[in-house]
């Protein structure tokens, strides 16, 4: 209200001034009154013609940005007019701080702003800011609300601690499978030699007894992979357990014979190995949680599953099952886990 007050008050002793010296020129009508006035006019006139060019005229420049749901963060704009012949002498923003220092927009150069905010989970393609935009004396304000022209992506936070204790256990599962491999190939069968192929398959054996060079076909096995599923229901969904499953797909990244599997929204379970940011932000669990197939019985053989929740699905024979979830303390709940991890 204050602003406001000081805002009208400063609109009314300009318009004075332009009226005081339209008089004075009036009454000695000397070319320096006239000259005054002029320049009071066209001041005005220049105040005035800045709040024609629409707020919607400045253009955003805003790198795509991936936040942490419910933690600060910060979004860093390029701000700038889309012609060269438009400028905004003040141009704020107001984030949850409040309004931000002015901005000085000339023509298409860019200037740098900043706006705070801390969200919820979930993508937003549609987050407006506040802006506003007055001339040089202030004496005429007009506001908009832009809006940001990508998608903030929150996605959900977990507790750096429940990681740390997870991902040692999986690199040593990992470890002991990769060792487990004494050879990586099987043999598919035998065929004539032909020039240009090996000589370090050829069977040497079997070319004796058949007369002319035979070499081995192989087929290579495939890994045992570890599979890591988020199998919570509606009922029970924890948001904690969710992140956690998120935060190991991003650590482990670059591990090869590792997936990720979460159920749709019709139960149906989808591979999650490069789950993309917009899927964490924007997961909803479940109806319900069909039987887990896996991704074939060729990579099923010999593999660990790893369950994250309070419900495990339906596991194949012939699998390591290891299931870990969260207690109510905040700490990972893991059964046997030393018999679990020497199993492998």
């Amino acid at each position: 209200m204050r602003n406001r007050i000081k805002h009208w008050l400063g609109n009314i002793f300009f318009i004075l001034v332009v009226a005081a010296s339209f008089f004075l020129a009036a009454i000695f009508n000397t070319a320096m009154v006239w000259a005054i006035w002029y320049g009071m006019v066209f001041i005005f006139i220049l105040c005035v013609s800045q709040m024609v060019w629409p707020l919607g005229s400045i253009h955003w420049q805003v790198a795509p940005r991936q936040a942490v749901a419910n933690q600060p963060f910060q979004l860093t704009a390029q701000v700038r007019m889309k012609h060269w012949w438009q400028w905004l002498t003040q141009v704020q923003v107001r984030d949850q701080q409040g309004w931000q220092s002015p901005l000085l927009l000339l023509g298409k150069r860019p200037v740098p702003d900043q706006w705070h905010a801390q969200l919820p989970r979930g993508v937003f393609s549609h987050l407006t800011v506040d802006t506003a935009a007055s001339d040089l004396f202030g004496l005429l304000r007009r506001g908009r609300r832009l809006r940001v022209p990508v998608d903030i992506m929150v996605v959900p936070a977990a507790e750096p601690a429940l990681a740390a204790q997870v991902l040692p256990a999986l690199n040593a599962l990992r470890a002991r499978q990769q060792s487990g491999l004494a050879d990586p190939y099987s043999l598919k069968g035998f065929r004539p030699y032909v020039p240009g192929d090996p000589l370090g398959v050829i069977d040497w054996q079997i070319t004796a007894r058949t007369g002319h060079p035979m070499i081995r076909e192989l087929l290579p096995e495939p890994t045992p992979f570890i599979h890591i599923l988020f199998s919570q229901d509606r009922p029970h969904f924890d948001e904690q357990t969710w992140a956690l499953f998120y935060t190991l797909q991003q650590a482990t990244a670059n591990w090869t014979n590792v997936q990720y599997w979460w159920p749709d929204d019709q139960g149906v379970w989808q591979t999650a190995h490069r789950l993309a940011p917009a899927v964490a932000a924007a997961y909803q669990p479940a109806e319900k949680l069909a039987a887990w197939a896996g991704a074939g019985t060729g990579q099923m053989q010999g593999a660990t599953v790893v369950t994250l929740g309070s419900r495990r699905p339906e596991l194949p024979a012939g699998v390591h099952p290891v299931q870990i979830q969260i207690g109510t303390d905040g700490t990972l709940v893991w059964p046997d886990r030393r018999k679990q991890v020497s199993a492998v």
